[in-house]
């Protein structure tokens, strides 16, 4: 029973970046030494908002030139495609009443070919009885 060895669980785990992860932690405590529990949570919860505001500030912004950019040619091309839109769906219901004219009229002209037969067959077989009683 020969069984492999897993190579690697024998080579290291390399920290590349491990001095500056604790240079940031370090900073970190120093600058929060000083202050209270609440002080630490308004300070936190202060940068939060700040990172809000500032999401706020850019998405404002950027709706704002989107708001400018929207000029009276636009609205004409905008109101050009739901005139198109309105025909073509017009034009598909047109076609879809068609249809269902034509599948109708079919279901007509079939029941009336059926009463026409039921009539012929009915006075070929009266004009047959009626001859075999004379």
């Amino acid at each position: 029973m020969n069984l492999k060895k897993n190579n690697s669980l024998k080579t290291p785990i390399k920290f590349s970046n491990y001095s500056s992860l604790n240079k940031k932690r370090d900073m970190a405590i120093k600058s929060l030494q000083g202050l209270s529990y609440q002080e630490r949570f308004r300070s936190a919860s202060a940068h939060k908002e700040q990172k809000f505001v500032n999401e706020d500030l850019e998405t404002k912004s950027n709706n704002d030139k989107q708001k400018k950019a929207f000029t009276y040619k636009d609205y004409l091309r905008k109101m050009k495609e739901a005139e198109k839109r309105k025909q073509k769906h017009d034009e598909e219901k047109q076609k879809h009443l068609k249809l269902m004219n034509e599948k109708f009229a079919k279901v007509d002209r079939s029941k009336k070919l059926e009463k026409i037969r039921k009539e012929e067959i009915m006075e070929q077989y009266l004009k047959k009885h009626h001859q075999v009683q004379q």
